[in-house]
């Protein structure tokens, strides 16, 4: 409960949604190296023409790895989002614009909007995407040939 003439406690919430974002944003990094590593390991499984079995396997949990990076996203753009708007809120004259907290939290969203700007997240997605259509294509080239 707010007292007269006392400041909203602004640094709750600035807390609150500066964790969300970070972890959200930690969240889809992580997605995204898990799908470099699996992607690298199926290739060298491919090249040293292991069991398919194996592949396929790998292959699968290479699919799941790369199906959460779209949702992943919208949830660290999402999370950004409700940051900054929070942020645009408080007044200019509210003490906690000089806090650590907020200057992190600020630093953050800086981060977070450069990297969602940089094409390589697309590229990634499209040289998975690219290379799992290649890899059908070529199966129904050979399966039209027997």
């Amino acid at each position: 409960i707010q007292q007269r003439g006392m400041e909203p406690d602004y640094m709750k919430q600035l807390k609150i949604k500066t964790g969300a974002a970070k972890r959200t944003y930690k969240e889809y990094m992580s997605y995204q190296k898990e799908g470099e590593t699996q992607r690298a390991k199926v290739k060298k499984m491919e090249d040293e023409k292991k069991d398919e079995h194996d592949i396929k396997a790998q292959k699968k949990v290479l699919d799941e790895t790369m199906l959460m990076l779209p949702h992943t996203k919208t949830r660290v753009e999402e999370f950004t989002a409700d940051l900054e708007a929070y942020i645009a809120a408080i007044p200019e004259t509210a003490s906690i614009r000089t806090s650590t907290e907020f200057k992190a939290a600020e630093d953050l969203l800086k981060e977070i909007n450069e990297f969602l700007k940089k094409p390589q997240i697309n590229l990634f997605l499209y040289n998975y995407f690219a290379t799992s259509i290649q890899g059908k294509k070529k199966k129904k080239k050979k399966s039209t040939l027997r």
